[in-house]
């Protein structure tokens, strides 16, 4: 059981795969998170939400860059 308990704890924090009938396998760290066969439910939709959360900070980050340009552009020179 502990180790049963073992893989699964590996599974769901996506560092292990398990395929039924082919055993537990280390997850491949190119393929990107939660797309493998095998990957656990709960890892596959974590993964789908830090995607997610992933593309709305880059936006953010995008914007404040504009902001900061734009905010730089109206600043007078100091004296």
């Amino acid at each position: 059981m502990t180790v049963q308990s073992a893989y699964g704890q590996l599974r769901d924090e996506g560092l292990v795969l398990t395929q039924q009938g082919r055993g537990t396998f280390v997850r491949d760290p190119s393929v990107p998170l939660g797309t493998e066969p095998g990957s656990s439910p709960a890892f596959t939709a974590l993964a789908a939400e830090l995607s997610s959360i992933h593309d709305a900070l880059r936006l953010l980050g995008e914007r404040l860059d504009r902001l900061e340009q734009l905010v730089g552009d109206e600043t007078p020179p100091s004296p």
